[in-house]
């Protein structure tokens, strides 16, 4: 699975990583680093209705002239049918192997409703041996750019005015470099096939959904720190140092 991510860049980066020309996203806030994303908790039952917290991300897609364009989105995907509401079932990742007969994800893969996350890396946690908890990783392209990870985006609505656009991470099996520290991985999406996961047919995209290649990523051990969302600074991708 990906349950935790970072998106370190800029807005012109941003831009120029995905090939979209928007001159209002430069007012938006990329500036400000976000170390340890972690998806949308879902609303706990209480005397006062607390709602959830909510994670908003930047996601890329198609919109209705054809073009690419960042929206922030809610994650993980909220079901069309859950009026809204983060279900309390974990929905942050799609399977790429069954998100096509999948209830959750079923309407958006039929209405090809693909999209691509912002990345600079991405989290996972390794069971090792003798040590109590596990050893959690960053793990990021060799070339430290920015990543195009697959997602599935969804719109649900609150009320009959109110919709709530909403996405999850697609994943499938891990490559080399992944197999020794979990058993999946997010679909990491080469930039010159961009368009054809935003567009291709079902078929062309699914042919996506593949392990990346394990020498174009590099992962190194980080401090636990990382296991809280509440730390997001520079020192949860420290790389973690013997002492």
């Amino acid at each position: 699975m990906c349950g935790r991510y970072n998106i370190v860049t800029d807005a012109q980066a941003l831009m120029d990583a995905f090939d979209i020309l928007d001159a209002n996203l430069k007012a938006k806030t990329y500036a400000k680093p976000r170390y340890n994303i972690a998806p949308s908790a879902p609303a706990k039952e209480g005397a006062d209705g607390a709602s959830a917290r909510l994670t908003r991300v930047p996601i890329v897609r198609v919109n209705k002239e054809g073009e690419r364009e960042i929206v922030d989105a809610v994650w993980p995907l909220i079901p069309v049918w859950a009026k809204g509401k983060v279900p309390k079932y974990s929905t942050a990742n799609a399977r790429g192997e069954s998100m096509a007969e999948k209830a959750t994800y079923r309407h958006a893969w039929k209405h090809r409703q693909r999209c691509l996350f912002v990345m600079s890396g991405f989290y996972e946690w390794k069971k090792v041996p003798g040590q109590r908890g596990k050893q959690p990783y960053h793990i990021q392209g060799a070339d430290r750019g920015l990543l195009g990870v697959a997602g599935l985006w969804e719109v649900s609505y609150l009320n009959e005015e109110e919709a709530v656009l909403s996405a999850a991470i697609v994943t499938c099996g891990p490559n080399a470099l992944m197999r020794s520290i979990h058993n999946r991985m997010p679909v990491l999406v080469p930039p010159e096939k961009y368009d054809v996961w935003l567009r291709g047919e079902p078929e062309q995209a699914l042919a996506l959904v593949r392990p990346f290649p394990a020498e174009l990523m590099e992962a190194y051990a980080v401090s636990t720190r990382v296991n809280n969302p509440g730390f997001d600074d520079a020192s949860v991708i420290e790389q973690k140092t013997d002492r």
